[in-house]
């Protein structure tokens, strides 16, 4: 992948859900944490979260019996049930959100999200906030297409149906998210202060603190334009 350097506004950015749009990733790994304990995983928050995130419910269970835990029938429903109820008292937003919306929409650039989540959980939060009638027609689930990121073809879906993309960006939080990106050949920006723990080819990522420094990027690079 070419070092990134973006000399142009993007004409897609396809968001991450959970970390990215939605500060769901902590109660989320708090649920599972307690969860696996019942099968007999013990597992710290801070692991659970770095070892867990952005990974699809599929993974995450075969990773859990490789752990140990013994996860009876009904696993699954059950975990997604309480879940929901844990994120249905309240999400908040990610910083910078609702100005990013603004500065894409004054941009005139298209937007989607590009999820591993369901668009059940989607709709849940981002309704919270008064936003899924903004993202209701461009979410696209993993859970839905049958193919979950690090595969590059939940991405290389989103931009197929967004109408193609000559400079697509990728917003996300994990590690997970960034190695879809790399595998779909696609710039992505990491949102958060950490570096992604991984080895990760020089040039395929961006960190910034938040999505306001994305909207102040775009702004920026619209205008040398």
């Amino acid at each position: 992948m070419a070092p990134f350097f973006l000399t142009d506004a993007p004409d897609l950015v396809i968001f991450d859900c959970d970390g990215v749009l939605v500060d769901s990733e902590r109660p989320m790994h708090e649920v599972l944490r307690t969860e696996l304990a019942a099968c007999g995983v013990e597992v710290s928050l801070d692991d659970c979260i770095a070892n867990f995130t952005g990974r699809s419910i599929e993974s995450v269970m075969d990773a859990a019996t490789q752990m140990g835990a013994e996860l009876p029938a009904g696993w699954k429903r059950n975990l997604y049930e309480k879940v929901h109820a844990r994120l249905r008292a309240r999400v908040d937003l990610m910083p910078g959100v609702k100005e990013t919306i603004r500065c894409l929409n004054a941009r005139q650039i298209r937007f989607c999200v590009a999820s591993n989540g369901s668009v059940a959980k989607m709709e849940l939060m981002l309704s919270q906030h008064g936003l899924w009638d903004t993202f209701r027609d461009v979410c696209f689930s993993a859970q839905s297409l049958g193919v979950a990121k690090p595969d590059p073809g939940l991405l290389e879906h989103a931009i197929r149906a967004m109408g193609g993309a000559a400079n697509p960006v990728v917003v996300e939080d994990s590690p997970v998210g960034l190695q879809g990106a790399i595998a779909a050949s696609i710039p992505c920006i990491l949102v958060g202060n950490d570096p992604p723990v991984g080895d990760f080819p020089a040039g395929s990522y961006r960190t910034l603190n938040s999505l306001n420094q994305l909207s102040l990027m775009i702004s920026t690079l619209a205008k040398a334009n």
